[in-house]
């Protein structure tokens, strides 16, 4: 029998503790005996008071994947063996449950209804239940019938903030005959004291939020991208308002993460059971991984119900899927200061103020439609009342959010809403529909209104006008506190430093991205990734191309104008990327080895293809040039640098010309850069043009002052090495179809003086690029803001994106 008291039921055990922890607080007792308030859960097990072991929520989902393995289904005969499936079904069975409907229910409803995909559900169902029953488990929902047999002695029992009876909870009411306690769902007119306004990007709003938090005992509605909230965690987090990890998204973004994958992918099996897999993923990471203790948990269900066999690749996908299901962490709050505030976990905490943050259409709230039962012609069938309760259609699932949203809204003395009028990308932004019964919202231009001073020395109450301040004069693009915006007293450099092209292009697209790597010298972070890095597969593709025009110059012309000969040059390009990949392959033993044979293989055929291009082409022309120097180097000491005169000290300028091609008879040369990537697109003319793009001008300023003073310059052309063909550049378009083909149409031919103003106006933006970095010039103006930047968290550019 249990005894006799007056209990509070909470919906979670979030909602739980923290009452606990107030009743103690307004308590005289140092010691209390006897738990008053449960959580739901908590509660019916406690009544339920189970003989067998309850299933964990991954030990349910292994169950529902071996039974997904086993057994044929028809609608999702391809997917069954992909673990993220796996959900849709657990999700599913355990609201039928809720829901009071069998396996046997659910298969007289759908004798005359309902599709194939519900009968893989109804299948999918029995088995589970069946094995289940043959293991000897319960899961949660078994609970609640041995509940409602409890013998309960009650003086009264309390139902508090919960928004739905699901039958099974109705059932066990009844049989307990408990009072319950309905929240009165308020209306929007009787809201108060709602706050709703816009500011201009999501950094910003983010910033805002840290000023307002200082000394206020605040709750914080999450909602949307956890990703958005792990940004403002670690920014509270270095003011010491926060600790630890952030609590709010999967662990596969975390870093250690990442590494069991890569391990997983690094595994030398094409096939094992699931225990051997996670055996020898323990054995790579013990001792130094954080998530060790969670890839041991993994084994107890495999020794329960062993799935079989893995392929390679369903053991990947089985570890991507685990992660990714992997409960949140609880977030530690306190009675007083900063709550964390989760609309599905039913915690209403009483608070002076709640702050909505990030209310934006499509982000809150987010709904989606019922994988299962969604046949509008079903639904008015008389007997699927039931299911249509059980699985709500968008409309009515909307209206149950919103509600509970108003409710949490009602338990704050003030609200304030807040959405970013645009997102990372700069696209426009509309507030959440749940905000279209609040009138219009106020819109903020800055950052953040003044805060007040406070008496106490406060580091905090110090940091964040300054930050607010800056803040400021970015918004307005008024820098005016040089300090405040990578200034810099005094030369940065030394006079007789050489500058490179990729430094000055670097400055170009984003002067702090410069100074935090070329200046301050911070590493850049280097993604771990099974491929060969990007960097790394240009110098491959370089070196085999150097190796073979350098060693087999005269194979090359005498292929030009014989089809054996090209065969043979053809034949000589594999030998050199073999002996490339073979003089590379221990510095990048970091790639994956068949990914790596692979690149090898693709190298080979991109060269091919460039090289067949060429002679295609040479073929047409009536003066083709041919190689004569490849990655010819300059600047490499100060006697070998360019220099270009300035007003002030000279500049000196360094870098390395893939290829320059010769026509002697006319003395002419032609500069050809190769492009791995995408450096070769469309917007590669538009970058030339606008200063963002120095290579090929200042190439060919270089070659000509310095290896070929007495030639002309027929240009420069960049051939992407994908497509094998040369497009994007700068060329004299007299020379079209002697010394190179493109289209008429173009963009890289230009009349000899245009082309010779655009190598002028070159060397100006690198005047101009100079004289800005030697006097300590590095504002944060990207022309173009990434969110994987690896400099964002120390960047303060006013319009930042969030990723």
């Amino acid at each position: 029998m249990i005894p006799q008291g007056s209990w509070t039921i909470l919906p979670s055990e979030k909602a739980a503790e923290r009452r606990r922890r107030e009743q103690f607080a307004l308590s005289s007792e140092k010691v209390r005996l006897g738990e008053t308030v449960f959580s739901l859960p908590h509660f019916v097990r406690t009544l339920a008071n189970p003989e067998r072991p309850i299933l964990s929520r991954a030990t349910e989902r292994h169950l529902i994947q071996y039974c997904l393995k086993k057994f044929p289904l028809k609608y999702y005969a391809r997917l069954q063996r992909h673990p993220s499936l796996v959900l849709h079904f657990l999700n599913a069975i355990k609201q039928l449950k809720r829901f009071c409907i069998t396996p046997e229910h659910l298969e007289d409803l759908l004798k005359e209804s309902g599709s194939l995909k519900e009968n893989d559900l109804w299948l999918t169902y029995q088995r589970y239940e069946n094995l289940k029953k043959e293991l000897g488990f319960y899961d949660e929902e078994d609970l609640y019938p041995l509940a409602a047999e409890a013998d309960v002695s009650r003086e009264k029992i309390c139902f508090e903030d919960f928004f739905e009876k699901t039958p099974a909870l109705e059932k066990l009411l009844k049989s307990l005959k408990a009072k319950w306690v309905e929240p009165k769902i308020p209306q929007p007119a009787s809201l108060k004291n709602i706050e709703l306004f816009s500011l201009p990007t999501p950094h910003q709003e983010g910033n805002w939020l840290l000023s307002q938090l200082h000394g206020h005992a605040i709750g914080i509605l999450t909602c949307g991208d956890g990703r958005y909230y792990e940004e403002l965690w670690q920014k509270m987090r270095h003011l010491n308002l926060a600790e630890g990890l952030p609590p709010f998204s999967s662990l596969k973004y975390r870093p250690q993460a990442q590494t069991l994958l890569r391990h997983a992918q690094e595994m030398e099996k094409s096939e094992a059971p699931l225990d051997q897999w996670l055996a020898s993923l323990l054995s790579k990471i013990s001792g130094k991984n954080d998530l060790e203790d969670w890839v041991a948990a993994q084994q107890f269900p495999e020794s329960v119900v062993p799935l079989g066999v893995l392929s390679k690749q369903e053991w990947i996908d089985w570890l991507k899927n685990a992660l990714d299901e992997n409960p949140r962490e609880k977030i530690p709050d306190a009675l007083e200061g900063i709550q964390w505030i989760s609309l599905g976990e039913g915690d209403f905490p009483p608070l002076k103020t709640l702050f909505v943050p990030r209310l934006v259409e499509g982000v809150f709230p987010q709904i989606a439609p019922p994988h299962f039962f969604e046949n509008t012609l079903d639904r008015g069938r008389p007997e699927w009342e039931t299911l249509c309760t059980a699985f709500p259609d968008v409309e009515t699932a909307f209206e149950k959010k919103r509600k509970t949203f108003l409710y949490a809204l009602s338990k704050a003395a003030a609200c304030r809403l807040s959405f970013p009028r645009r997102d990372s990308f700069g696209g426009e932004q509309a507030p959440s529909p749940f905000t279209w019964d609040f009138g219009k919202a106020d819109v903020l231009s800055l950052v953040s209104p003044p805060i007040l001073a406070s008496k106490t020395p406060d580091p905090f109450l110090e940091w964040l006008p300054q930050k607010m301040a800056i803040e400021k004069e970015r918004f307005e693009n008024r820098l005016q506190t040089g300090a405040f915006h990578a200034v810099i007293p005094g030369p940065p450099l030394k006079p007789d430093h050489i500058f490179s092209i990729s430094q000055l292009e670097s400055y170009a697209a984003c002067p702090f991205k410069y100074y935090a790597q070329r200046i301050l010298n911070i590493p850049q972070q280097k993604e771990y990734s099974p491929e060969v890095d990007y960097n790394d597969k240009g110098t491959l593709f370089h070196g085999a191309l150097e190796q073979l025009l350098r060693d087999h110059a005269g194979l090359y012309a005498e292929a030009i104008l014989s089809p054996k000969k090209e065969e043979a040059l053809l034949s000589e390009l594999e030998k050199c990327v073999e002996s490339v990949f073979k003089q590379h392959a221990e510095e990048y033993g970091y790639a994956n080895a068949l990914l790596y044979s692979r690149l090898k293989d693709k190298t080979c055929e991109e060269a091919k293809a460039v090289l067949k291009k060429e002679f295609e082409d040479a073929r047409r022309m009536k003066s083709p040039p041919l190689p004569k120097y490849v990655e010819w180097t300059f600047g490499a000491s100060p006697q070998g640098a360019l220099r270009l005169e300035t007003d002030g000290a000279e500049i000196l300028l360094g870098g390395k010309v893939d290829r320059i091609d010769l026509e002697p008879k006319e003395k002419r040369f032609l500069i050809l850069d190769y492009k791995t990537g995408s450096g070769a697109g469309a917007g590669f003319q538009d970058k030339l043009f606008k200063g963002l793009s120095l290579q090929i001008p200042l190439y060919i300023f270089a070659v000509q002052k310095l290896l070929l003073e007495g030639f002309e310059p027929i240009g420069g052309l960049l051939i992407a090495t994908k497509k094998g063909k040369r497009g994007a550049g700068l060329v004299n378009k007299e020379y079209n179809e002697t010394n190179y083909i493109l289209s008429k149409r173009s963009g890289a031919l230009l009349d000899k003086s245009e082309m010779e103003e655009k190598i002028a106006a070159t060397m100006e933006h690198i005047r101009d690029f100079v004289a800005k970095i030697r006097s300590g010039f590095f504002e944060p103006k990207p022309v173009d803001c990434s969110p994987r930047c690896d400099y964002k968290d120390i960047c303060r550019y006013a319009h930042k994106p969030v990723e």
